[in-house]
């Protein structure tokens, strides 16, 4: 049983939260309800997106793959991965110069093989792969890493792989500093800029249980 907010008067991402929902996720960002693209402004590849009802199942594995228990944990993660994909509609980065970068967590390659790597069932495919490939290596291992199995799990294995334990640490004790230093230090993608600071926000109203007040970031300006 996960913590009860009852006595909490402060925004508080220690909190043990149970899995993920798909009206959770769609609080968060609403047009994850589906791959239609008539309402996007940016059209997507429909081969790419994945709709919050079957994502929410390969999310709540891998937070029970990679232990992700805490409020802070699972609204980074679910934040990062929303942000980066475009709300689950994107598997492959569209940005020039980015050759092999993928995965719902945007992985950059060279973590993409080492996520690759880790998968026991993938490491005699990716040995093939790395002799006599005609297609470009890097492509093609994302192509099999943007599988629904492993798309999802990339965020979270590369938390737990390849981040000091210390940024781990502080997502579920320090709110929204400890996520700041995650998305500067483990993501390294510089300050929490506007847009995805407004998608944690949401992300942390979807996920915060009932008597917890929203962090002062999250304030109506």
């Amino acid at each position: 049983m996960w913590d009860s907010p009852s006595w909490r008067n402060t925004f508080d991402t220690t909190v043990l939260i149970g899995p993920i929902t798909e009206s959770q996720i769609i609080f968060a960002w609403p047009s994850s309800a589906s791959c239609w693209n008539g309402t996007e402004s940016k059209p997507f590849r429909k081969e790419g997106c994945t709709n919050a009802g079957i994502s929410v199942g390969y999310i709540n594995n891998s937070f029970l793959r990679y232990n992700f228990t805490s409020l802070g944990q699972k609204a980074a993660l679910v934040a990062t991965m929303l942000y980066e994909s475009s709300g689950f509609k994107e598997n492959i980065s569209r940005m020039p110069g980015r050759r092999g970068q993928g995965t719902k967590g945007m992985l950059l390659f060279n973590y993409i093989y080492d996520y690759a790597w880790d998968q026991p069932e993938l490491q005699e495919q990716l040995l093939k792969l790395r002799s006599g490939n005609p297609h470009p290596f890097s492509y093609s291992l994302t192509l099999i890493l943007i599988e629904i199995r492993y798309t999802f799990g990339a965020a979270g294995w590369y938390l737990r792989e390849k981040c000091d334990k210390e940024i781990y640490e502080k997502l579920t004790e320090d709110g929204y500093e400890g996520f700041s230093t995650y998305v500067e230090e483990c993501l390294e993608a510089g300050n929490v800029e506007s847009d995805r600071l407004e998608v944690w926000c949401k992300t942390i109203d979807a996920l915060t249980p009932a008597g917890i007040p929203h962090p002062e970031q999250c304030s109506p300006k």
